[in-house]
């Protein structure tokens, strides 16, 4: 790889592989990835307890409950959301390449020219049987853990982002995981990094 930086950010559907396709990308290319080792960094940093954050993490605010405490305390939704930003401003601005997934990066990170931003999607019937095997689910539930995942970083995302979260124009490449599996989605990225670099040059 070019010492040139690049950020490869994956967003990604619950059940369609995105945090085994970004870890096998970034052992591939030879560079660090940000997924829940945010969590872990900002909770050594800060001190906080890493069960408590993880609970909150790309999660909506609550505004039933922030209603009924009448507090006029910021969310803890956000508060974790702006330190999470915080920190993924500050890997881009280190210099060093790497694959971060998720956490609104592909907005926060907007004005850096070395992003990559892909999105990984699946059909639904094989993500649910992706998510029973992998978590001992029934059918039902699987579908049930699915709906909420998705509804969840789908209004985490738009909450701060000013593109939605599975706008394919907000993607320089959208794959398929279930057509192509995890192996070959990551040669699909590789290949599409190559040619992207390549042709600035022409």
């Amino acid at each position: 790889m070019s010492d040139r930086q690049l950020i490869i950010i994956i967003g990604r559907e619950h059940g369609s592989h995105g945090h085994e396709i970004a870890a096998k990308l970034a052992e591939e290319l030879g560079v660090d990835l940000y997924d829940k080792e945010i969590l872990n960094d900002l909770a050594e940093h800060f001190e906080l307890d890493h069960e408590y954050i993880a609970q909150y993490d790309e999660k909506p605010r609550n505004q039933l409950i922030h209603k009924i405490s009448g507090r006029p305390s910021v969310p803890i939704e956000d508060v974790l959301a702006q330190k999470v930003f915080r920190y993924e401003r500050h890997l881009a601005a280190s210099g060093k390449s790497f694959v971060i997934v998720g956490r609104c990066a592909d907005d926060v990170l907007k004005d850096n020219q070395n992003i990559v931003n892909v999105f990984i999607c699946a059909d639904l019937d094989y993500r649910v049987r992706q998510i029973m095997e992998r978590n001992g689910l029934s059918e039902e539930d699987a579908r049930k853990e699915i709906k909420k995942v998705d509804h969840d970083r789908r209004l985490y995302h738009d909450n701060y982002a000013e593109k939605n979260w599975n706008d394919t124009d907000s993607y320089d490449l959208v794959i398929n995981s279930a057509k192509l599996g995890p192996e070959k989605s990551v040669q699909v990225i590789k290949s599409y990094i190559a040619i992207q670099r390549s042709s600035e040059f022409e």
